[in-house]
C-alpha cells in the first residue's frame, strides 16, 4: 500500500513473488496505490509472466479490506518515516516483512511481529523468509498476535495516555 515511485520499491516486492513462484508456490501480490512507476511494473509483471499472480489495484478509498483479505503485509521502501501502512496491517493482524528503511525499526520487531530485513537483502532471501514463516503455522499464529499487540500500542488512546504522563512528569 503507497504511492508507486523508486523509493517505495514495489519492483523489488515483483521479483520476490517471481522467487516464490519459482518454487511452485501459489502466491500472489496486490500493489494498492498509483503513482509515476505504474507503467514500469505493469511491464516488469508482463515480462515476468506475473499476470495472473500480481495485481496492480490503483489508488483505493478502502484498504481495509485488502488487509483482510490477505495473510502477510511485505513492505519494500527504501526510506520510511513512520510506516503508517505497516500499523494498518497489523491492526488487522497481518504481520510484517519489510526491508530496514528508517522508520520501520520502530514498528517492526523480528520474530515478534514480523521480521526486518537488510536493504540488500535479495528477493531470494526476502522470498525464503517469507516461506519459513508462511509453512511454520505456529510460527505465523505468534507472529500474528505480535501484530495485533504491536498495532494495540499505537491505538490513539494509550498514545494519549502516555503523551499525558509525559507532560505530567516535565511539569513536576
Amino acid at each position: 500500500v503507497g504511492s508507486l515511485t523508486p523509493l517505495k520499491n514495489q519492483a523489488y516486492l515483483i521479483w520476490v513473488v517471481e522467487e516464490l513462484r519459482l518454487r511452485n508456490l501459489p502466491v500472489t501480490l496486490e500493489i494498492v496505490g498509483d503513482g509515476p512507476m505504474y507503467s514500469k511494473l505493469s511491464a516488469l509483471i508482463e515480462k515476468l509472466s506475473l499476470n495472473n499472480v500480481v495485481f496492480l489495484r490503483g489508488k483505493q478509498k478502502k484498504i481495509t479490506s485488502f488487509y483482510h483479505t490477505n495473510h502477510l503485509y511485505i513492505h519494500s521502501a527504501k526510506s520510511e518515516g513512520f510506516g503508517l501502512t505497516q500499523i494498518e496491517a497489523m491492526a488487522a493482524g497481518l504481520p510484517v516483512i519489510a526491508l530496514d528503511a528508517g522508520g520501520n525499526r520502530d514498528i517492526v520487531k523480528d520474530g515478534i511481529n514480523g521480521y526486518l530485513l537488510p536493504q540488500d537483502t535479495s528477493p531470494r532471501v526476502f522470498a525464503e523468509k517469507i516461506l519459513a514463516a508462511w509453512q511454520d503455522k505456529e510460527l505465523l499464529s505468534l507472529l500474528k498476535q505480535g501484530a495485533i499487540k504491536t498495532a494495540e500500542a499505537f491505538d490513539i488512546k494509550p498514545y494519549c495516555n502516555r503523551l499525558v504522563k509525559l507532560y505530567e512528569k516535565a511539569l513536576n
